[in-house]
Formats: C-alpha cells, sequence, structure tokens
C-alpha cells in the first residue's frame, strides 16, 4: 500500500465537496419541512420510518467494532452504542410522541420497504466491508448540524401543535456531547488510520454510499405519503 503525502485537512475539504450537493438538506422533502409546507400526517410518517434507521445504529457501531482490530479505536467506538442505547432512541421515540403518536405506532408501525431495504443494506456492509468504511459511513456528520439547526428551528416555529419536549433528540445532538464530538473522534480515527491511498477511497466510496442512503429514506417517504394520494396518510 501507499502512503499519501496530501494533508488530512485537505482530503476531509474533498469529502466536504462531495457531500455539498448530495446531502439531504437538498431533498424536497427536507424543503418543505422547513418551509412548514408538511401535515401533521405527513411529518408522522417520517418520523416512524426514520426510527428504523434509528433503531439500527448501534448494530451498525457493533458491527464496526467487532471488525476493528485496534483497541484504541474499539474504545472511542462503543461511545456510540452506548448513547444511542442509553438515550437516543428513546429521545426519537419521545420526538414521535410529542408529535401524537402512541409508542407502539412508532416502535412496532408499518415502515416502507424500500427504508427496510436500505437500512438492511447499511447494516450488512458494515458488517461485510471493512471496519474503515464502517467508520467514514459516518461522515455524514460533517454536513448534520446545518441539516438539524434547519429541522429544529421550522419544526418548533412552524409545527407548534408539535409538543416542546419532542425535541430534546434535536438538543442532544446539537450539543457539545453529540455530533461535534463523535465527529471529532471519527477524524481523530481517519486520520491515523486513513493514510493510503486504498484507505482513502474507501472512506469516498462510504460517505457517497451514506449520501446516497439519507436521500433514498427521504425519497421513499415524499414519493408514498406527498406525491400519492394527494398526500393523504394513515397518520392524519
Amino acid at each position: 500500500m501507499v502512503e499519501l503525502e496530501v494533508p488530512f485537512e485537505e482530503f476531509v475539504n474533498t469529502l466536504r465537496e462531495l457531500g455539498k450537493d448530495k446531502y439531504h438538506t437538498n431533498h424536497p422533502f427536507h424543503k418543505l419541512m422547513i418551509e412548514g409546507k408538511l401535515t401533521p400526517g405527513q411529518i408522522r410518517a417520517w418520523v416512524i420510518n426514520r426510527f428504523y434507521y434509528q433503531r439500527i445504529l448501534p448494530m451498525k457501531d457493533a458491527a464496526i467494532i467487532s471488525n476493528c482490530p485496534f483497541i484504541e479505536v474499539r474504545r472511542v467506538w462503543i461511545k456510540r452504542i452506548i448513547n444511542h442505547d442509553s438515550w437516543g432512541i428513546e429521545m426519537w421515540i419521545r420526538l414521535g410522541e410529542a408529535m401524537g403518536l402512541e409508542r407502539e405506532q412508532i416502535t412496532q408501525g408499518y415502515v416502507l420497504p424500500s427504508v427496510k431495504f436500505a437500512v438492511d443494506t447499511y447494516l450488512n456492509l458494515c458488517k461485510s466491508r471493512s471496519w474503515i468504511f464502517g467508520v467514514a459511513t459516518t461522515l455524514t456528520e460533517l454536513f448534520a448540524p446545518q441539516a438539524i439547526e434547519e429541522r429544529i428551528v421550522a419544526l418548533k416555529d412552524k409545527y407548534p401543535w408539535i409538543r416542546s419536549e419532542g425535541f430534546e433528540y434535536f438538543e442532544w445532538r446539537l450539543s457539545e456531547k453529540g455530533i461535534r464530538e463523535d465527529l471529532s473522534g471519527t477524524l481523530d480515527i481517519l486520520r491515523k488510520y486513513a493514510n493510503t491511498l486504498e484507505a482513502r477511497r474507501e472512506c469516498i466510496k462510504a460517505l457517497s454510499f451514506k449520501l446516497d442512503l439519507l436521500w433514498s429514506l427521504l425519497d421513499a417517504v415524499y414519493y408514498e405519503y406527498v406525491l400519492k394520494n394527494d398526500g393523504k396518510t394513515p397518520y392524519d
């Protein structure tokens, strides 16, 4: 393997460029959300389908750990499992409850087949590909703060029927112990271990996949609950 002399910061800038147009803040569903143009049923449908993604995050991280031979990486990465299993998943459920959903609707509700397929593919890739690939899928955190900031402002301002306790998940992710701490740990790991052409190509493939995954989740919800049936949903 050939080690690279390109500064890591320059490589990160390349990754940022990759997500500039592909991150799902550009998706029509996200734009409708921040413009206040979604119905309660459409937002509830998004929460239910997104929960299927949220619930596999600790399983995905466990898969990454199982593939990783480096104890110092595992010690950093295990915090993600603890955070999501301790409060992240529960906070997402409370978001749905603050929107008028029952807990069972969120945890056991109907999930669109294309959402299941995309999320299951994500989990399986993190099991079968290199640990570097799995770690690099989280690089969408380079762009996530902007999305969450837009989302929380819009939900509070334009959807007053959502109870205030529902925003706990977004507030946590924007706190110092949220996305920024996770991203800092990821970049420190990749700075040390993604120092070959092969490893950096793996990072680019991983980020590209994850950007497509997040976009496809919104595609599914947008088509089923906005474009079809005059925007009517089972959750109106």
